[in-house]
């Protein structure tokens, strides 16, 4: 059985229709734990005409704490071997834990397993995120490419459930970056879940908290590859990473050290996934660079790597480093 965990807090707008996504869903052998975080507006009434049609959902009332101790709540609630999250906001496809749950039954190292997801509102994407553990974790290194809402998780398999307290934001990608170190996890190709994108989110209300938590996870994913970055570089990176244009060759210089140094981690690894990654950052770093008088400085550094696959990669851009270089 699957153990849904769902807070809500002031959801009565889209609670209906994520409600609905969960119940419609084909794997049918599921609970719903809905933990009704103080609401003020309908939410409560929206949960209690689900659980009078649905006796698998149920609904647990919380204090008003921050967003961990609801989850936190909640996975002390489950019961199945099987754990999933949703937000209340957010709308699950039909097939989405079927899919899940026949990928995790096959791959049995697999502990915590996403997938794409379908952004809607006021942006519209599907993510790229990576599939295979070892192109997570150094994806972590740039972005949470776990999406919350997807994931499913092996729930005999972890030690601790709870989220991590003092991270009411961001939470989610502190916990992945941790449990990486031990668990394996994956990404499904396929977009399982539509996230609905609005102003209200945490994420765009509290944009320097978020930036702050951030820079922690950054440092941390960095330091779970035996990298470890000063403030300064960790502020450059977090620009980088936030696609935010440098000012200064210095700064690219030392944004390229840094993914020299990851480049370093995977090179011999067998870590094809990562490896293309960083790639793609190098190339995106090419692109912004040619302003600034750093130019040579940085051809030099792409010159003294020695690997093949840079070989191809300096090929590939030689014209475009000649015309920004005079090289």
């Amino acid at each position: 059985m699957i153990s849904v965990v769902l807070p809500v807090h002031n959801a009565e707008a889209t609670l209906e229709e994520c409600i609905s996504s969960i119940v419609k869903q084909t794997y049918r052998a599921f609970e719903l734990i809905v933990v009704n975080n103080a609401s003020t507006d309908r939410s409560n009434a929206v949960i209690q005409s689900w659980i009078n049609r649905d006796k698998r959902i149920r609904k647990v009332d919380e204090p008003r704490k921050g967003l961990v101790f609801a989850f936190n709540r909640g996975m002390a609630e489950v019961k199945g071997e099987w754990i999933a999250r949703m937000d209340a906001d957010d709308v699950a496809h039909p097939e989405r834990f079927e899919k899940q749950i026949n990928y995790l039954l096959k791959n049995s190292n697999i502990d915590v397993l996403g997938t794409q997801i379908q952004m809607f509102g006021s942006k519209t994407k599907t993510t790229d995120f990576p599939l295979t553990h070892d192109g997570i974790v150094i994806d972590f290194c740039f972005r949470n490419c776990i999406a919350h809402p997807t994931v499913l998780i092996r729930r005999e398999r972890i030690k601790f459930l709870g989220y991590p307290q003092g991270y009411d934001i961001s939470d989610d990608y502190v916990q992945w970056v941790r449990w990486s170190q031990n668990y394996q996890f994956a990404n499904l190709a396929e977009p399982l879940l539509n996230y609905r994108v609005h102003s209200s989110q945490i994420t765009r209300s509290k944009a320097e908290i978020v930036k702050k938590t951030e820079m922690l996870v950054l440092k941390e994913a960095f330091s779970n590859q035996e990298i470890f970055l000063t403030e300064m570089d960790l502020r450059i990176h977090q620009q980088f990473c936030r696609y935010l244009p440098f000012h200064s060759g210095i700064e690219i210089l030392r944004e390229a050290h840094i993914l020299n140094k990851l480049w370093k981690r995977v090179v011999n690894t067998g870590n094809k996934e990562g490896r293309n990654l960083i790639y793609n950052h190098w190339s995106r770093l090419i692109e912004g660079f040619s302003e600034f008088p750093f130019e040579r400085a940085l051809s030099h550094l792409f010159s003294s790597i020695p690997d093949s696959s840079f070989h191809l990669f300096r090929k590939s851009r030689r014209t475009q480093l000649r015309k920004i270089t005079g090289l």
